[in-house]
């Protein structure tokens, strides 16, 4: 399992409403500049990545 932090319900949301239309790497580096206070700052493409895939969001690429 990844180490750090969960995805706050904030992130989460954003990550619903803006993938497909933004990349997974615009995605996870809004996240760090938006909710910086959830992250520290920083997400990982990774996590936005693996929330895709659990969440069944995921398209054909």
């Amino acid at each position: 399992m990844v180490s750090g932090k969960h995805l706050s319900e904030e992130e989460k949301e954003y990550i619903r409403e803006h993938y497909p239309e933004k990349f997974k790497s615009q995605i996870a580096k809004e996240l760090g500049e938006l909710f910086e206070e959830d992250n520290g700052g920083s997400r990982e493409v990774r996590a936005v990545r693996k929330f895709i895939e659990r969440e069944g969001l995921d398209i054909e690429e």
